[in-house]
């Protein structure tokens, strides 16, 4: 299995689609031992942000450790992923206006392929972006068209 650090723009879409629905209801989530709890707002993008950046680098960096700095003891920009190593700054979220809402089958995808690439730590599963992923999916799920009007129970 292969692992890169994903783009800012995908965890840019990841942050704007999940605040984009449902509004007034923000997205929350659940994890760890003992339980925690975290809902998305407008105070809180550029740490959703990080938090999902940090779990990605830190899945890389398992997966290569050559490529950390901490290891290799230098500042080793060259990860797999983007060409701009926007992951040793600050994590910032970009504007609305700047940033791509996915919706429906594009955000399931979406959320695939970052946990795909952040995946490869043994705590994924116990991992905040596990959580958040998780809560996404199932809203997104939801938010499907037909969802609502689809039976709950098949019977003969």
């Amino acid at each position: 299995m292969s692992a890169y650090i994903v783009a800012k723009s995908h965890i840019a879409a990841l942050v704007a689609s999940a605040r984009a629905q449902r509004q007034g209801d923000p997205l929350r989530w659940y994890w760890g031992n003992p339980g925690r709890t975290n809902r998305l707002d407008h105070t809180n993008e550029d740490a959703v942000g990080q938090m999902l950046v940090d779990c990605c680098v830190a899945s890389v960096y398992h997966r290569y450790p050559n490529c950390d700095p901490n290891v290799v003891g230098e500042d080793v920009t060259q990860a797999p992923g983007p060409n701009d190593p926007y992951y040793l700054v600050p994590y910032q979220q970009p504007s609305i206006c700047d940033t791509r809402l996915l919706a429906g089958v594009a955000l399931l995808k979406a959320i695939d392929g970052y946990e795909y690439q952040s995946c490869e730590r043994d705590d994924w599963k116990e991992s905040e972006a596990y959580a958040f992923c998780d809560a996404l999916r199932c809203r997104t799920i939801y938010d499907l068209p037909g969802y609502d009007t689809a039976d709950w129970e098949v019977t003969s």
